[in-house]
Order: C-alpha cells, then structure tokens, then sequence
C-alpha cells in the first residue's frame, strides 16, 4: 500500500493536492525546495524514507508503552504513584483535558517514560558515525579520522556503573539526579538523533 502511494504520487504529483490534509509527510518529501540540489528523491528511495517514518513513529512508541506498562503492572506500588500523579494532574476526564505541557510537568509521569524508554531502546544496533579529521580516542584506542565507529543504546542502558541494577525498573532513580539524563540515548544524539524525540 505504502509503495503504491509513493508510485501514484512520484508519477502525478498533482494528487497532493487530493489528499485529505494539506501537509503531510508526503508534501514534504515531494517537496524540491526542500533539497539543496533541487531535485526529488528516486520512488525507492522516497519509499524507504516513509517506511523508517511509520515504523519509528509507531513500532517503536507500541513496543516502550507495552514495556512500561508490563513493568507497572508487574510493580502494583509504582502503578498507584503513577496514577495518583495522573489522577491530581487529570481528575475528571469529561471536564479537563489536560495540556501537552501539564503533562510534560508530572514528574513521576516523566520518570516511568525514561525508565521505560531505557529498558526497551527502539533502535538497538549503533547508528555509524564517522570520526573527524581529528581523529578520537575512545576508552583509550586511538581511532583515526574517517573511520567509522557505533555504539549501540542498550550498552549505554544496560550499563551498571551508570545505572545500578540495570535490569530492574526503577523509575525513582530519575527523580534522584538529572545527571542520568545525559545518559538516556534512545533516540540518539547529536546532529544526526531521531526526529521523535519531541
């Protein structure tokens, strides 16, 4: 279904404009302003960038909620913090809807996200960067400039001397410091990071 939208859209562009919104991420992705030589992507290449989309936007939100909801129900003291703190925020659900940012602002809600986000990283394989003219040195090896090297989220995670007891969901240590926050690298970082992390 995917590619053949991509193929009815690269071969009649004018049906942007039947869709049902008038941005979507194919408006963007047919858009040639958008790249600096002017020039569109191949149909394969459009339909790759869709399919990493949909399945990073959905496979991997289904599959941290289905973590952290295990987790909560394995954990019945936790669960009743996290819905006290819900409940408080969101009393009535037919009177209040509460706001993004409310919501952003629960700080238990918060903690049971990143801890849940720690123990299931969507991507798990590094994503390759490219060491600069300068060269590095990491954990003591000196990698030279233009080779490629990866580290992937769950050694960083899984890592005990940065989070003891690492196979253990324990939400709390997030309210403990905000020095674990450098450490939580599920969507990456740098220039190159995940666009889902908002």
């Amino acid at each position: 279904m995917l590619r053949q939208q991509i193929d009815d859209l690269t071969q009649d562009p004018e049906k942007l404009k039947l869709l049902p919104h008038n941005m979507t991420i194919y408006h963007r992705l047919l858009d040639m302003d958008a790249y600096r030589r002017k020039m569109i992507p191949s149909a394969v290449s459009l339909y790759e960038e869709a399919q990493a989309l949909m399945f990073a936007g959905a496979d991997t939100v289904g599959n941290t909620l289905m973590i952290g909801t295990y987790h909560l129900l394995c954990h019945s003291r936790r669960l009743q913090k996290l819905r006290a703190e819900l409940l408080a925020a969101w009393p009535s659900l037919v009177e209040h809807d509460p706001k993004c940012r409310e919501l952003e602002n629960l700080p238990y809600l918060n903690a049971v996200i990143k801890e849940s986000l720690r123990l299931f990283s969507g991507v798990v394989s590094g994503l390759l960067r490219v060491v600069p003219a300068s060269g590095a040195t990491i954990c003591g090896v000196t990698v030279p400039s233009g080779a490629m090297v990866s580290c992937g989220s769950t050694f960083v995670h899984y890592n005990a001397e940065i989070f003891p007891s690492p196979n253990e969901f324990i939400p709390e240590r997030w309210l403990e410091t905000t020095e674990l926050d450098k450490w939580l690298v599920p969507f990456s970082r740098g220039p190159r990071m995940c666009l889902g992390i908002k």
